[in-house]
């Protein structure tokens, strides 16, 4: 009756697609290389903030994380894990794009086998800007309510790098 010339048309068509797609799929190395580490620094918060909603947030956030701030500082925890050819940047908080462009910059310039990193903001579950110096130059809202010292994208970057050079070993 024909359908199975119909069935076999259709299977070889869909077997020819198939292994078209599967020549066009990327695919990486076996993942024997996994290591996860973090690192606790401590940065400062900024002593005033230039506006009242700005104050205020800084007085809400310190009342919540009193176990966080000890002599002005806040503990901050970075995260790191790598998977094969892969890292992982976790940073606490929402980051500046240029501060996630600048770890990736200097991690992928010092390692060749590194080839994607993913940098992760809000982990470890907290909100707040993290502006870059340049930002805090420029001026904005972000930066008016940003509760750590104007050099934090700074100290987080070094922190990170240091932490990267820690897992590589």
């Amino acid at each position: 009756s024909g359908s199975f010339e119909l069935a076999e048309k259709c299977g070889t068509e869909l077997g020819r697609m198939a292994l078209t797609s599967y020549k066009k799929i990327d695919t990486y190395e076996d993942i024997h290389d996994v290591r996860v580490t973090n690192k606790k620094i401590f940065i400062p918060l900024r002593q005033k903030l230039p506006t009242k909603t700005g104050e205020l947030l800084l007085e809400f956030f310190e009342e919540r994380n009193i176990s966080r701030i000890n002599k002005g500082k806040l503990s901050y925890e970075i995260y790191i894990m790598k998977v094969g050819s892969s890292i992982f940047v976790g940073l606490e908080g929402e980051p500046f794009v240029e501060i996630g462009l600048e770890i990736k910059k200097e991690i992928l310039s010092k390692y060749k086998e590194i080839k994607q990193i993913f940098i992760i903001g809000y982990s470890g579950c907290t909100g707040y800007y993290i502006p870059t110096v340049n930002a805090f130059e420029e001026g904005g809202y972000e930066c008016e309510e940003a509760i750590l010292t104007e050099n934090a994208s700074n100290i987080i970057v070094k922190s990170v790098l240091e932490t990267v050079d820690h897992i590589m070993i």
